[in-house]
């Protein structure tokens, strides 16, 4: 298999990444916002570190599927060598 056959077979990085406007609503203090953001922080932590879980088994599962092929590209060339 080709570098360029390999490299179009990777999976994409994730970039974590978030733009976040905070607006302290009337009636409220930051003392019962915060509870709520840092809530939201880890919510979003979670999400991230579950994603990186399941991109990483997919690399994994690729990283099979391309030995798995280049040992059948070997079992056919030996082949069609013999049929030759």
């Amino acid at each position: 298999m080709s570098a360029t056959a390999t490299n179009a077979l990777k999976l994409p990085m994730i970039t974590r990444g978030l733009r976040v406007e905070v607006v302290k609503p009337i009636g409220a203090t930051w003392d019962e916002v915060g509870p709520l953001l840092r809530t939201q922080r880890s919510i979003m932590h979670r999400l991230y570190t579950r994603e990186q879980a399941e991109l990483e088994a997919l690399r994994a599962e690729n990283k099979q599927l391309l030995a798995e092929n280049r040992a059948l590209k070997r079992r056919l060339a030996k082949y069609e060598a013999k049929a030759a």
